[in-house]
């Protein structure tokens, strides 16, 4: 009876831990963004670090270093939520520091848009998986009565 019991207790548990996983399959797409990411230039080094949280969260961090000086930063966080998946980020001098929200509105072949068309910059944040080793990230929006872009190529750190 108790062997019985152990066993009924184990298969439960696997299909417990079988439905979390499945849960959570649209953040698992983007699991090719954990690691460290770095894009550096002669006048300044921008590096991007995600790490999973847990099955519904990553968190991550990035920052701007010019002249040994970090000159922006921010936290931030991918979550999943029942379907949806939302990029949260905070920036210390930026929104009364306040997190700012962006909703996952499409994806594709390891491109990730994000959009939050009530927020002043960026509207639009952009994740794309060119190779194992490489990634482009891209945020855009209106500043100043015209549209802006700025790209972020980053490659993985060894």
């Amino acid at each position: 009876m108790k062997t019985k019991l152990i066993i009924v207790a184990a298969i439960g548990c696997s299909l417990i831990s079988c439905k979390e996983n499945n849960d959570y399959k649209e953040l698992e797409k983007m699991n090719w963004l954990i690691g460290t990411w770095n894009n550096s230039m002669p006048e300044k080094k921008y590096t991007e670090v995600w790490k999973k949280e847990n099955d519904s969260t990553f968190t991550g961090y990035s920052h701007i270093i010019q002249d040994r000086d970090t000159v922006f930063s921010e936290s931030i966080i991918i979550n999943q939520r029942r379907d949806s998946l939302y990029y949260i980020v905070n920036v210390d001098d930026q929104n009364a520091g306040e997190s700012v929200s962006f909703t996952l509105t499409s994806s594709a072949d390891d491109t990730y848009i994000f959009e939050n068309p009530n927020h002043d910059f960026p509207t639009k944040i952009v994740y794309n998986k060119i190779n194992n080793d490489s990634i482009f990230a891209e945020v855009s929006g209106e500043m100043g009565g015209q549209n802006r872009t700025v790209d972020f190529p980053m490659k993985r750190q060894e």
